[in-house]
């Protein structure tokens, strides 16, 4: 749910009006920009929302007169999302906050309202061209104090390391749990773990529900499909589940085949295990196509759970 009492994506000009009727002055989570589009200021108020623990919204073509907001839109370049990504793309905005969207709507005269939903981003500072910016009760400001900059650079040194225990725990978790097979013992093997420094709220919600699990089969079928080692998969895949932790894997034919296991944690952690047996190829069999095509599984596997910033990896 937004702060405009609908979800994003429902979100329509109507409900922006209704919004800044009783909006009152701008503040922690959102700021509105009038008649003019300045490319600094936008990234400005991109990188201070991102540097925020909510994120925020910034409303272009809103003007404020005497306490009573108006929604006469600004002059947008042909289509305004394009435009806005463009502006804060290349390199001006780093890191770019995942997930940033933009909604547009026509305020006539050929003029345009838009409202930039912008995420907070796990691995801060967010800058632009080396400046840093953060929110603060109805404003964004630059950052200058040396300690304030200190603890946004300690929040994203602690998202990378949460990330890589969480990699790291998931590649240990693989190996061992699949090695609970007494056929893994001997043959080529891989484990490989991956983990995003931050995620959408409710990781358990989509982690438990049927339409996620339908998503992990097409994708692992989508890997088995892909992968010339298992070839001798017998169909289907099997899910487990636990209190905090949902497993699939594959049924080889017979005690020489490809053995696949992905495992997913309540806590945003994936991990994957390989193996084949009678060593048939050694290394340069696992970290070939078994080992690529694991990562893109786990890869997508992540963006299920509404994964954000950069992913970390332990093999």
């Amino acid at each position: 749910m937004t702060i405009f009492g609908v979800p994003w994506q429902e979100l329509d000009l109507e409900a922006v009006g209704r919004f800044l009727q009783d909006a009152g002055a701008e503040a922690l989570l959102w700021e509105a920009k009038g008649t003019d589009l300045n490319r600094g200021e936008i990234r400005e108020q991109v990188c201070g929302f991102a540097n925020s623990h909510e994120g925020g919204y910034l409303i272009l073509g809103a003007t404020e007169e005497t306490g009573t907001w108006r929604l006469d839109g600004v002059a947008f370049p042909p289509d305004p999302p394009a435009w806005i990504s463009d502006v804060i793309g290349n390199g001006t905005v780093t890191p770019y906050p995942d997930g940033l969207d933009t909604k547009a709507w026509p305020a006539g005269d050929g003029r345009h309202v838009a409202v930039v939903w912008i995420p907070p981003t796990p691995t801060p500072p967010c800058n632009t061209r080396g400046r840093v910016f953060e929110r603060v009760s109805g404003k964004t400001v630059p950052v200058t104090e040396p300690l304030r900059l200190a603890a946004l650079f300690d929040r994203g040194d602690a998202a990378r390391k949460a990330a890589e225990e969480k990699a790291q725990l998931m590649a240990t978790w693989a190996i061992n749990r699949a090695n609970g097979e007494p056929r893994a013992q001997i043959y080529t093997q891989f484990g490989l773990g991956l983990a995003a420094t931050g995620y959408q709220a409710d990781i358990s919600s989509r982690l438990f529900s049927h339409h996620f699990e339908q998503r992990v089969l097409s994708s692992m079928t989508t890997v088995l499909t892909h992968d010339p080692t298992s070839r001798d998969i017998r169909w289907p895949i099997r899910g487990d589940m636990a209190q905090d932790h949902r497993s699939f894997a594959t049924y080889p034919q017979d005690e020489l085949g490809t053995l696949w296991v992905a495992t997913v944690s309540w806590n945003g952690g994936v991990g994957m295990f390989w193996s084949r047996g009678g060593r048939q190829g050694g290394v340069e069999l696992a970290c070939g196509d078994p080992l690529r095509e694991a990562w893109l599984c786990l890869e997508e596997i992540l963006s299920m759970l509404g994964a954000q910033g950069p992913a970390i990896s332990d093999s």
